[in-house]
């Protein structure tokens, strides 16, 4: 297939430099400078990262909501008396001792 070379501007590309571009005789106008697959590519690695974001703090916001409904909360609740207690005591305890030489 032998082809004619033509100049295309290209609006709105930062792209420089020669670019291949393949156009069908009989439909001209469905000739394209950007390939699908380069299309998506971009738009994977450019939105990809604020999706995935999104879903996390969506995932987490329905987390804490479902604990808050539930009663049980999964953080700031603190720790159980009883183990307070026994730490302190064995704190307490400790540094009755003097200290070994």
């Amino acid at each position: 297939m032998h082809g004619v070379t033509y100049s295309i501007d290209d609006v709105g590309s930062d792209r420089t430099g020669t670019r291949t571009v393949f156009v069908i005789p009989s439909q001209p106008g469905d000739g394209s400078l950007h390939a699908l697959a380069t299309q998506i590519v971009d738009w994977a690695l450019t939105g990809g990262p604020y999706v995935v974001a999104a879903g996390f703090l969506a995932i987490g916001l329905r987390k804490r909501r479902m604990d808050r409904r539930k009663g049980t909360a999964s953080f700031g609740v603190g720790l159980d008396q009883a183990l307070v207690a026994h730490l302190l005591s064995d704190r307490r305890s400790s540094t009755d001792e003097p200290p070994a030489r």
